[in-house]
């Protein structure tokens, strides 16, 4: 089973953190904004090894310059913020639980950067799923197939064995393109786990567990 992180596992509003490092460099939000949208390849790849080099992409994208000194503080901002913000769904760990429990193993897929490694330390994730497979480590992102051949080599698994549950429709179709079965979740949407066989789509992952007939 490959499971998604953000909106699949865990929830976190990035918002606030933005808005902070944009009073930190006094740019506009927007401008912050897009920053991020303008460098999330390259730091979800792993062009940044470190939460401070990922900042100092946003930094200097944003017009200022990557202070070593600034860069920490951004870190330590940024650290804080994630700490307290991204919060686990409730069905969460009882989904992760109740798989290995059924014998099936897991692996997390998430594109993230390098933030998100302590992220996953901070949940213990590491010790609830048999594979952690972070973008910004293997180098893809979803939906590119090395990603997920790279989840499936870890778990020594074959595409049509494994099914995969992510809240992004193109996520979704990219692992069906090698033969993984995939569901989405659209969570907090009232009336959208309405797909068809193509798209098929759960609100949560306690409806997953239904929905695929594990256990």
């Amino acid at each position: 089973m490959l499971i998604d992180l953000y909106e699949t596992l865990v929830t976190c509003d990035f918002e606030p953190l933005h808005a902070v490092i944009a009073e930190q460099l006094d740019v506009p939000f927007g401008v912050v904004r897009a920053a991020y949208d303008a460098t999330r390849h390259d730091r979800g790849t792993g062009r940044y090894p470190s939460p401070e080099a990922a900042l100092g992409s946003i930094v200097t994208t944003c017009g200022r310059d990557a202070d070593p000194a600034l860069l920490a503080r951004l870190a330590v901002i940024e650290r804080d913020f994630l700490a307290g913000a991204v919060q686990l769904y409730p069905d969460s760990l009882d989904t992760v639980r109740w798989l290995r429990d059924a014998g099936v193993r897991t692996a997390l897929v998430s594109n993230c950067s390098p933030a998100t490694g302590a992220v996953v330390d901070d949940l213990q994730l590491g010790a609830e799923l048999d594979v952690i497979v972070l973008s910004f480590e293997v180098g893809a992102l979803k939906p590119a197939p090395e990603i997920f051949l790279d989840a499936l080599e870890r778990l020594d698994a074959a595409p049509a064995e494994c099914w995969f549950i992510d809240d992004q429709v193109s996520y979704c179709d990219g692992a069906r393109r090698l033969g993984i079965r995939a569901v989405r979740i659209v969570r907090g949407k009232p009336g959208a786990a309405t797909g068809d066989a193509g798209d098929p789509r759960v609100e949560s992952l306690t409806a997953a567990r239904d929905y695929l007939g594990i256990g």
